[in-house]
Order: C-alpha cells, then structure tokens, then sequence
C-alpha cells in the first residue's frame, strides 16, 4: 500500500492525489483478467488440444489452434500484462516514497531559481508550495497516463497484428478457415484484434511514464541523499519502476526470439523480417530503461562534483592529522594522542563510507536483472538457441517446424 504519510499530507480533498495508471474500473477490470485468460487459451492451445484430438475430439476456444506462432505471443503477452499490473501497483507507492524521503523541492520551473548543489534540501516554508505543485504534477502524470490518445495506440496495435494474414501464405488458408467455420475464424479475429487493443493501451502508459519520470529532474529540485542505504541517492524507486519497463518490452524481445528458431526455417523470407523485428525489443527495452533515468542521472553527476569536493577537502584533513601525529608522537599527551587517533580514525571512516558516490538511481542488481531479460533475444541470433527452444517446446508437447 502507498505510504498513509504521503497520502495524508498530499491529499487536498477525501481522495488520494497518487496517480491511478488505469482510471476506469471496467477497464481495470479487463486488464485483470485477461492475463489469465490468454494463460488459459495458451495452454488450450498446446496441451488440451492435443489431448482431445488424441481422442478423436476437436473442439474451439479462444486460440488459434495448436501453431506456436500464435501460443507464444498469448503467453508472452498475459506475461507483460502481469508485470504491467505490478507495475501499476508500484506507481503510487514510488511517488509517495519520493515525498517522504523529502527527495524533491522547488525547481526553476515552479517560479524558484534553486542553485543545484549537494547539501540542497527542500525548504521548510515552501513546503506547502511545493506540495502543490508536487499534486499538480501527479495529476498531469494521472491524466497522461489515461488520455484518449491512449485509443490510437491501441487501434494502431490491434491493425498491426492483423498483418499476420498477410505473411500466412495464407491469404488462402484464412479464406478456407472462414468458409469451413465462419463463426470460429470470427471470433478469433475479435479476440485478437481485442487482445492486441489492450496491448496498445498498455504501450501508450509505458511510454507515457518514461517520459514523466524523465520530467521530474525538469520541474523539481532533487535533492539527492548519497549516504541513503539503497545507494541510489534515495532515487532507487524510479529506477526500478523503469526497470519495470523495460523488462515489460525485453518479454516480447524473447518471444520473436522463440518464434525465430522455433517457427522460422532458416533462409526463408520471414526470417530477415522477424530478424529485423527483434532489433526493436532488443534496442528499446535498454533506452526505455536509461532514457527516463538520464536527466536524473545529470542531476546526480553534478551534485557528485560538490560532494567530491568536500571529500578531499576531508582528505587533505585526514593527512594533515596523520602527520601531525607523526611528527609529535613522542611529545603529544597520550591521552591527547588518543583522541586525536579516535578523530583520525571516524575521519577515515567517514572518507571510506562516501568513497562509492552513485550517479545512477539503480545498482547493479537492477542491471543484471535486465541484461538476464536481454539473453534469450541475443541467443536467438545464435545457433545455441535453436536446441534450448526445441527443448522446451517439446516439454510442453507442443509442435514445432
């Protein structure tokens, strides 16, 4: 649950000003079950299928029959729409976190000119000003989030997947399908056109979110907190909620991975197509997951410089009572020297500590979890790939080429 502190002192009414990622209930709704629903086509589609066919039955769902080009994006899409949800889940909590940590105050664009410098923090009397403008801001990200441009992208998306029938062979295959069983192949083409409608309203939000993660470092003050324990500055949060992001977009990297070797026999004309499709998810997931961060990442480069600073400042103290120790070692009282070492020593303590300064809001967890989200996609460009796929396709019983 988002942070009751942050939602009491933000609220300017009975509702919490934290921004909803999907506003209307119905579509929440829809967003909340289809995932299990394409779970369940997918595995009517590769398992009970062909069970009942076995058997001497054949009957319809929801999918496309026992063809893996069409059960792997089922699966790959109830996946991105359940990090999706974890994601939306996570947006309210990251931006409260935000305000209690006190991680951002007034900037230039809310009418003050705040000189960026590492020991700057949000100001007391501004507060109630900048929890304004702070609202203002979520209400801009709740209202992108959920604008009617969002319907384009699901329209765009949904003609897309249409294109299938053109690479079919196949123009007469889905005439054949539409004439032996009309209200099956209608179905299915409302079904996925409905499918790959969502998937459009969910894009337009990831990309929405990216580029207002990339505005915060614009409209507000960081004030970033290098001693933090999440050794992010107190930023981690935004970073894992791009890392959300673009782990959402590498799942549909790894899927053409899998229809590449899978589906796709050497030297044939899709495969310079779905070859150069796998560029997309493969460069995109990595810059929606460093682009949004970027302006964040400048802001904490340029504080790094001040804090720098200060410690060799600390540095050149620590060797000047080093010396000083050195020089007077028979003539300083030793319970003078004494605690002169105990100055000496947290004085070394504290240089240690601040050693390690970030400039990213994320650490190198996050990137490692995202390079893992990045191999099977690279793979696929290999020949190791082939076998793996193979293999798991053949656990699950389903066909391949």
């Amino acid at each position: 649950m988002p942070n009751q502190i942050a939602i009491t002192e933000l609220s300017l009414g009975a509702n919490s000003p934290l921004p909803q990622g999907i506003r209307r209930p119905l579509l929440r709704w829809v967003f909340q079950a289809l995932p299990w629903v394409l779970l369940a086509s997918f595995l009517e589609d590769s398992l009970a299928r062909r069970a009942l066919e076995n058997i001497g039955l054949n009957v319809f769902f929801l999918g496309t029959g026992t063809d893996i080009r069409f059960a792997i994006p089922e699966l790959a899409s109830a996946l991105a729409i359940f990090v999706f949800l974890w994601l939306l889940r996570r947006l309210p909590e990251t931006f409260a976190t935000l305000w209690t940590r006190n991680c951002i105050a007034l900037g230039k664009s809310n009418g003050k000119a705040v000189q960026r410098d590492s020991s700057s923090s949000p100001n007391i009397p501004d507060r109630a000003l900048l929890r304004d403008q702070y609202v203002l801001f979520l209400q801009n990200v709740e209202n992108a989030l959920n604008h009617r441009a969002s319907i384009l992208f699901g329209i765009a998306v949904a003609g897309l997947l249409n294109l299938r029938y053109l690479t079919d062979c196949v123009t007469w295959n889905v005439l054949l399908k539409l004439i032996t069983n009309p209200c099956a192949s209608l179905l299915d083409v409302v079904y996925q056109n409905g499918v790959g409608f969502v998937v459009g309203l969910m894009l337009w939000r990831l990309v929405v979110l990216a580029v207002k993660i990339a505005e915060i470092a614009r409209r507000f003050e960081l004030h970033v907190q290098f001693a933090h324990p999440d050794r992010c500055g107190g930023l981690e949060p935004l970073g894992n909620l791009c890392l959300l992001n673009a782990l959402i977009i590498s799942i549909y990297g790894i899927m053409i991975g899998l229809l590449l070797f899978i589906e796709i026999p050497l030297g044939s004309p899709h495969q310079l197509f779905f070859l150069s499709l796998l560029v997309v998810p493969v460069t995109l997931a990595p810059l929606v997951f460093i682009l949004p961060l970027w302006n964040i990442h400048r802001v904490m480069r340029e504080k790094k410089a001040g804090l720098r600073r200060s410690l060799d400042e600390l540095g050149a103290e620590i060797d000047a009572l080093a010396m000083r120790l050195v020089a007077q070692v028979d003539k300083v009282d030793p319970d003078e020297s004494g605690k002169l070492i105990k100055k000496l020593e947290s004085m070394q303590q504290i240089y240690r500590a601040n050693q390690k300064i970030p400039t990213w809001p994320f650490n190198t967890t996050i990137l490692a979890q995202l390079a893992t989200a990045q191999l099977v996609p690279l793979l696929s460009l290999t020949g190791i790939a082939d076998a793996l796929f193979k293999f798991f396709a053949s656990l699950l019983n389903i066909p391949t080429k």
